[in-house]
């Protein structure tokens, strides 16, 4: 019906706003705020449903999925475009995984340490395409 809610454990609507055409959401790491997918799109809202941030222009049809990363910092979209895109909380793409042949219909980060134990390796794993494909950074 293209609403955001925000409901408790015991069923109640704790909140509740406009969010467009809404395949997909998620609480950032931190509890502070949401993220949802609208259309070709993805919005950043405060817990309120203030919009703090938009991500688009990175895709060519609509948005099916969308995670954050562990951190907060990054966050990660798949779309019916064949491409996930990697972006910071400025709204800037920072990356495009190519290669898949069908819809991305889930995305994941994995915080697992490289061997140095310097920064994070983000993987993004793709569930529901026909052949099972895969892309990492």
């Amino acid at each position: 019906d293209g609403t955001i809610k925000v409901i408790d454990f015991e069923g109640n609507v704790k909140k509740s706003f406009n969010g467009g055409y809404v395949l997909d959401a998620t609480f950032s790491p931190d509890g502070k705020s949401i993220l949802a997918t609208n259309w070709y799109s993805a919005v950043l809202y405060d817990l309120e449903g203030n919009i703090l941030q938009t991500f688009t222009g990175g895709h060519s049809f609509p948005v099916n999925t969308l995670a954050f990363s562990p951190d907060g910092k990054r966050i990660l979209t798949g779309s019916r475009d064949n491409t996930s895109k990697l972006w910071d909380l400025k709204g800037r793409e920072l990356k495009s995984l190519i290669g898949h042949t069908d819809w991305v219909n889930a995305s994941l980060f994995s915080g697992r340490k490289n061997h140095n134990n310097r920064k994070q390796k983000w993987i993004n794993k793709t569930l529901g395409c026909r052949r099972g494909e895969s892309a990492s950074l």
